[in-house]
């Protein structure tokens, strides 16, 4: 079973960048996520990443919703404009997902 995260990820690189392949968007994302300090030393790969696995996978998501992250993939070369409103809609997204940042950061499945 999917979860929401991984195909909104994905399905957001696929369609924004199509123009330029959507590898190259996919793999920014993954990058400039695991960028962020509490993100650093986990795998994150957009088509095979599972949350709920790995407490620190939590705090690092609960660190990432202000979507910040997400802005060094806009250029064209990466995943163009349209990738900003997947960061609008990033926080409510993982959230609606499972994601609870509230006391200590989990992650509950919930089905697409």
């Amino acid at each position: 079973m999917k979860f929401l995260l991984s195909l909104a990820l994905l399905a957001t690189a696929t369609v924004v960048s199509a123009q330029n392949g959507a590898a190259s968007c996919t793999i920014c994302l993954q990058n400039a996520i695991m960028a962020l300090p509490k993100c650093a030393g986990l795998n994150i790969t957009m088509t095979d990443f599972d949350p709920s696995l790995n407490p620190a996978y939590s705090v690092c998501l609960c660190s990432s919703l202000d979507g910040a992250w997400v802005d060094g993939c806009s250029g064209a070369d990466k995943c163009g404009q349209d990738i900003l409103s997947f960061k609008k809609a990033f926080a409510d997204n993982i959230k609606s997902a499972g994601l609870s940042c509230e006391g200590t950061p989990s992650f509950v499945k919930r089905p697409v």
